[in-house]
């Protein structure tokens, strides 16, 4: 069997945009139950159209004020890094606490608390939460990002990481961003975009948005029809096959 190192790139765009499509069926279910419960956190219910319009559609929006005291019930009291020693010795019991303190300041300088509020408003709109963990270059450490749930593909059929044969997100960013990021394709990024010079993307520096596919043992980035890298992930370095976590509000 032919490996994803050997496809060319347009097998590679190929392969990418497949996967996507393949859970479009799920995910528009998903896209619709997000909206849906968006319009009713934001006071404007399908059902009002049907409200005759001698009517009053004087309303009070109780459901987004119970839904937030929800949430701020939830994170109020957030579990945070509790370490155990493993002996019953003062060595042991010392090297304990200091771990404590250093994971509590480190779950202090993640805004933990807040990126869980965003995750719990996901898990409402859409019945879904997406963790991203990954390292973060500036923190020289692990972090984790909270992803809207419409932004990413599983297989449509797995209910557990080892179901699922691929996981993409489509990630936004800043154009000058991404250049810096695949500094490699700056001529390509730059003809799609219609630009000659870095002055050009300083002034404007529109967002773009690209797919970041993991698909076994390969990461693959894609921009429109363009490659912009692809990367073997190979053991111990990698976190099993897939970077996500996912949790589902059946």
């Amino acid at each position: 069997m032919k490996k994803i190192s050997e496809f060319s790139d347009t097998q590679l765009v190929n392969l990418v945009d497949n996967r996507w499509k393949s859970s479009e069926t799920i995910w528009n279910i998903v896209n619709k139950v997000y909206e849906e419960n968006l319009r009713i956190y934001r006071n404007d219910p399908a059902w009002l159209k049907t409200v005759p319009v001698k009517k009053s559609k004087v309303r009070a929006n109780r459901v987004f004020v119970n839904m937030e005291a929800v949430i701020n019930s939830l994170i109020s009291n957030f579990p945070r890094p509790l370490i155990l020693p493993g002996r019953d010795t003062t060595e042991a019991k010392t090297l304990a606490i200091l771990q404590e303190k250093y994971f509590q300041i480190k779950y202090t300088e993640r805004n933990v608390k807040e990126a869980m509020r965003k995750g719990l408003r996901n898990l409402y709109l859409s019945r879904l939460i997406v963790l991203k963990p990954f390292w973060n270059s500036k923190l020289n450490d692990f972090d984790v990002r909270v992803i809207d749930p419409r932004k990413v593909r599983f297989s449509k059929t797995a209910s557990k990481e080892e179901e699922s044969e691929f996981a993409i997100e489509e990630v936004t960013d800043t154009f000058s961003s991404v250049l810096k990021r695949f500094p490699s394709k700056s001529k390509e990024l730059l003809e799609k975009l219609g630009m000659d010079s870095d002055a050009d993307v300083l002034i404007t520096n529109p967002e773009v948005k690209y797919l970041e596919a993991w698909c076994w043992d390969y990461v693959i980035f894609k921009y429109d029809d363009l490659i912009l890298s692809l990367i073997h992930i190979s053991e111990p370095t990698r976190l099993r096959r897939i970077s996500y976590a996912v949790f589902c509000l059946k």
